[in-house]
Formats: structure tokens, C-alpha cells, sequence
């Protein structure tokens, strides 16, 4: 079939061009944000119906726009911000492009009303599937405020591609705290379905406002962090190296204000940690890089996530010097100016969290044993603890075919011992095994806790002080929103006020743990299963969590009793060949591979 070359309609080219830029409506609340700011605004109001699906609204009290201009800023390419190509090249401001706007009435219903500032009047205009309905002078507030509804209608394509009402409102909720990160003189009050869901106060300090978003919890562990090379300079906040989570969800760069994701930076923050962090660890950290304009390109996406450096290597040595020498600086329980500051600061709030557990126990008829005694209370040995009786079995339920006779008994084989208080050695027959303890504890914990949250019976532990985890907006309304699930494995937690949690019962085999070792993972399998549809999966990767940090770790000494139990548990335990992040438990050597390592074939 002979086709001819033809100019695409308006409507169909300013829809493509929206597919570039309007992704989900988290990038519709990024555009209007961005240009409230760029417009000079101090306070913002957002408003949000299941999460940003329905409509989405934003009100700021910023310039606003000329009434006889406001039809222009739906116009394809009209900006106020630049004026010629050199222009591109020192971008001061978040817009430039002149798409957004124009790109989001294509593919919704816009209402906007705008006052200038000093003007007797304002104006409205309400757009459809990039068509002006309406436009008329009214009554208004200095500043902006727009509406957006019918979200995808006129894309029906688009709309299916959609996750949850939770899965968007999560996303909304991420691009809100990047750019408050990032603007502390700016007040923001985000509502959701009518409920206040967050409240940042203006600031002078970014320290504080980056304190409330992270959440107390992440930002107790945090250093501040100061660097420069050349004209580049880095400041920010970083985490200890004893505080590290599973995944790199805790990484914020901004570039002269700008949130943007780097994988040179993100290779160069890793590099830092190198040596003070255990591998596939991730620190949690803010980086602000300021550097001039013309040394970096953000015409690149028009999502302007990513950027391009002149110089990249500069960047990369100023992130990794500046990381080496703080923690160098900082060693392990030296208290950093930050700390000192915080807890200045934040006395109130620790006192605000012992008055709410005692108001807690009074209302659900608990107790309230002190601090003190919660410290006092050690851990049972970690294999002795979860097996009274090194000869009991497993109460692990196999699926049929999960075992085989040919699979190793490992209660069969002899123990030689235990080599760099990590590896256990056993020989059986012409076989020599070689067995990682925390492997090989962490796929018996795992299948206990995956094995009890299908029977229900003794499966959650309430503990005996609920611990308050204070998170992040974004963090918070994920726990929300995942709570069902999180009950389903074990984890049960209420809403406490604010951004903050209290979590009340665990899974029995994490009893003797301090549930800070393990919520910081928890925080990021829960964040990361936010994008997929599977609750299974979801609850696979917690239950991996809560095993890795439920077993005997490597350099830890074993008992010869304590080997004895983990082999009886490991002769019924399915799947034993491979932990649930797939390493493998253990290596067996036969007699025919000895001999060809010492080369006698």
C-alpha cells in the first residue's frame, strides 16, 4: 500500500507532544508546581481526588499572568522565560519550554484564574482537550490558581496505563517532597479527598525542612555534608554508614535547585561508601550541587530529569572527595554539629512521643515498661533461641515436590568445624560441603515466616513497647496504602499522628530483634512494591527482609549444638539450595573435583 507524506492535524501532534511530558498525573502536579515557583510564589495549596486521578488542583500567590497574556500560555511554545537560543544555555528557572500547559489541556479540562499582582481584576479561561470554552474577567486573589479534571479523557489509551488510586497518589506525594526539598522559603499544604495529608512551614534552614520530610527516623542518622571544586559546590545531608537501607530510593541530587537522576552521581555516592558500607547497601542522602549554568545542559528530556555536564569528571571527583573526607571526619558515635542541633531542636518531639505512648497504653489497655527496660532485654543466642530441642523438626509444611531423596541430609553428614566464624564445613561419603550460615539460616527463617503467615496460628508477636517510626509524606502514604499487606505479613502498625506510625506486633521469629534493624528495608521493599500489581511479590521481598534480618550473621561464632539445630532445619526446609535473594547455601566438592584441583587426574 503507497502511502504519501502528509502534516499531522494539530490536535493529533499537540497529543503526541503531551505524551512526552504528561505521563501520570504526579507529572501534570510537577509542571503546575514548577511554574507557581517560577512565578515567585511563597505559599502553595494543593488538592488532590484519588490521588490526583480525578482532578488536580493548585493555588499559589505568585505574580499571575496578564489577563490579556493568559490565552498565550496555552499556546504551544509561548514562554516568558526565555527569549533567544543563547537563552537555553542559562536557565535559571524550572520551565522554558512553553509545553506544559498547552500539553496538559490537550489531554484534560483546564480551568485557570490569575490575577496579576497591582491589576483591579482577574481573569478565568477553561480549556477542553486544548480548546479555549470559555474565557471571561472575574474577581480573584492575587496569584493562580488551576483545576485540572477529566484527566485522560481525550487519551482513552492513556488512561488505561493508570496504576491504583494508592500507586498515583504515591507518585504525587514523591514529586511534592522533591520539590520541597528543594524550595524551603516556600510553605506547602497538600489535602487529599479533603484531608490534610501534609504541612511544610517556610524556612530559613534546609536542615529543618529536610528533617520533616525525611522523617526523624532517617534524619537522626544524618550528617551534614559540605564540598567544593572549582566553581562546582556540594552541600547537603548524608547518612552514617550504620544506617543504610536495600535499595537506592533514598537518593535526592538537585542541580542548581533542580531534581534531577544521574547515574554519574549515583556511581560516585556509591564509590564514597565503597569501603564503609556492606555491598548491595545504599545510603540515604540530599545533594545540592550549584554550579553555573552554562556548565550544565537541562534541554535534554522534557521531563528535565536528566541533565548533561561540560564537565562530568569534575563533578564526579568533587561527590566522591567530599564523601571520603566527611566520613573520615566523622567517625562511628562522634556526634556531628547537626546531631547537636537536632536534638536541640527535636527535644520537643521525643517529648511528644513518650506523652502519645502513654496516652496509647491508657486507651488500649496495655502497659508501659520504660526505656530502661527495653534496653536491659538481650537477645537469646540467635540459633538456640528459635530451637529449643536441636533434635526437634521443622514445622515447616513442604508442598509436595519440594523435596527430594536425593537432596543432602545435612544431619547425616560429620562437622568439621567452622572456618572464618562464617563457613561451616561438613564431609559425608567422597562429598566435602561447604555451608554459609547466614544463607542457610536465612532460607530456613524464611520459610518458617512464609510457612506461619499461611497457617496464621502464633504467627505475630505483639511487642512489649510499640516503637513510633516517623517517615516520610511519601513513605507515610505508601504504609497507608499498603497497610492490608503489611498485616498480612506479620506487620501490624496504626496511624499516629502526623507522618508517623506505631508499630504494635511483628512476626514471631524477629521478636528479639529491635525493630530498627529491620524497618528501614521494610520502608524501601514497600516503596519499590508500590509499582507492582503483584501483593504476592510484594510480600515475598518482606518476608526475604524480615528472614535476612532475622538470621545468624557471618563472623558470629556457632556452638556445636547450635550446627546441630541448623542442620535438622535445614533437612526439612524446601528450597534450601538457594537463599531468597538467590546465593547460594551451600557448595558440595566431590572426591573427583578434589583430585582435579590438586591435579591427580
Amino acid at each position: 500500500m503507497e502511502t504519501k507524506i502528509a502534516v499531522l492535524s494539530r490536535d493529533v501532534a499537540n497529543q503526541i507532544a503531551a505524551g512526552e511530558v504528561v505521563e501520570r498525573p504526579a507529572s501534570i502536579l510537577k509542571e503546575l508546581l514548577e511554574n507557581a515557583i517560577d512565578a515567585g510564589a511563597g505559599d502553595l495549596g494543593v488538592d488532590l481526588e484519588q490521588g490526583g486521578c480525578k482532578s488536580i488542583r493548585v493555588v499559589d500567590n505568585g505574580r499571575g499572568i496578564a489577563a490579556d497574556e493568559i490565552d498565550l500560555a496555552f499556546q504551544r511554545h509561548a514562554t516568558s522565560k526565555i527569549q533567544s537560543v543563547d537563552d537555553i544555555f542559562h536557565i535559571v528557572t524550572y520551565g522554558f519550554r512553553g509545553e506544559a500547559l498547552p500539553s496538559i489541556a490537550s489531554v484534560a479540562r483546564v480551568e485557570m484564574t490569575s490575577r496579576r499582582r497591582g491589576a483591579l481584576s482577574g481573569c478565568r479561561i477553561v480549556l477542553d482537550g486544548g480548546k479555549i470554552e470559555s474565557q471571561q474577567d472575574i474577581g480573584c486573589p492575587e496569584g493562580t490558581a488551576v483545576k485540572v479534571t477529566h484527566i485522560f479523557d481525550h487519551v482513552p489509551a492513556r488512561k488505561k496505563f493508570l496504576k491504583s488510586v494508592s500507586a498515583e497518589q504515591a507518585a504525587c506525594m514523591e514529586m511534592l517532597v522533591r520539590i520541597a526539598m528543594s524550595q524551603p522559603a516556600v510553605r506547602f499544604v497538600v489535602t487529599s479527598n479533603g484531608r490534610e495529608i501534609l504541612r511544610v512551614p517556610h524556612t530559613t534552614d534546609i536542615s529543618e525542612r529536610l528533617a520533616l520530610i525525611l522523617g526523624e527516623d532517617t534524619s537522626s542518622h544524618m550528617i551534614r555534608i559540605e564540598g567544593q571544586k572549582g566553581d562546582i559546590r556540594l552541600h547537603g545531608l548524608i547518612t552514617r554508614p550504620d544506617y543504610s537501607r536495600a535499595n537506592a530510593k533514598g537518593y535526592y541530587f538537585f542541580i542548581n535547585g533542580r531534581f534531577v537522576k544521574d547515574a554519574l552521581i549515583s556511581h560516585a555516592v556509591m564509590t564514597g561508601y565503597r569501603r564503609v558500607i556492606p555491598e548491595k547497601r545504599y545510603p540515604v542522602l540530599v545533594f545540592f550541587i550549584d554550579l553555573p549554568p552554562e556548565e550544565v545542559d537541562v534541554n535534554v528530556h522534557p521531563a528535565k530529569t536528566e541533565v548533561r555536564f561540560r564537565n562530568p569528571r569534575d563533578i564526579y571527583d568533587c561527590v566522591v572527595e567530599t564523601i571520603v573526607a566527611k566520613l573520615a571526619a566523622v567517625p562511628e558515635g562522634e556526634q556531628d554539629p547537626y546531631d547537636a542541633h537536632r536534638e536541640q531542636t527535636g527535644a520537643s518531639y521525643h517529648q511528644r512521643v513518650e506523652e502519645a505512648l502513654k496516652r496509647y497504653t491508657l486507651v488500649t489497655g496495655g502497659s508501659r515498661p520504660t526505656y530502661a527496660h527495653r534496653e536491659e532485654r538481650r537477645p537469646e543466642p540467635p540459633l538456640m533461641g528459635l530451637w529449643r530441642d536441636p533434635a526437634a523438626r521443622s514445622d515447616v509444611e513442604p508442598l509436595p515436590g519440594m523435596m527430594s531423596e536425593n537432596c543432602l541430609r545435612f544431619s547425616e553428614l560429620a562437622y568439621l568445624g567452622q572456618v572464618g566464624a562464617t563457613y561451616l564445613i561438613f564431609s559425608g561419603g567422597d562429598k566435602l560441603v561447604v555451608m554459609d550460615q547466614h544463607a542457610a539460616h536465612e532460607r530456613i527463617l524464611f520459610e518458617k515466616i512464609r510457612s506461619d503467615a499461611r497457617k496464621r496460628a502464633g504467627f505475630q508477636q505483639a511487642l512489649l513497647v510499640p516503637e513510633v517510626l516517623s517517615l516520610s509524606p511519601a513513605e507515610y502514604e505508601q504504609f497507608i496504602q499498603s497497610r492490608d499487606i503489611l498485616t498480612d505479613a506479620g506487620i501490624d502498625m496504626e496511624p499516629f499522628g502526623g507522618h508517623s506510625l506505631v508499630l504494635k506486633t511483628v512476626p514471631a521469629p524477629l521478636a528479639n530483634l529491635s525493630p530498627k534493624q529491620f524497618l528501614p528495608d521494610l520502608v524501601g521493599e514497600v516503596l519499590a512494591g508500590g509499582k507492582t500489581a503483584s501483593t504476592l511479590a510484594l510480600k515475598e521481598k518482606l518476608f526475604a527482609v524480615m528472614a535476612c534480618k532475622g538470621a545468624v550473621k557471618a563472623n558470629h561464632t556457632l556452638a556445636a549444638e547450635e550446627v546441630k539445630a541448623l542442620c535438622a532445619e535445614m533437612d526439612n526446609t524446601p528450597f534450601n539450595a538457594t537463599c531468597p535473594h538467590g546465593r547460594p547455601v551451600y557448595l558440595v566438592y566431590h572426591l573427583t573435583d578434589l583430585e582435579k584441583l590438586f591435579k591427580r587426574t
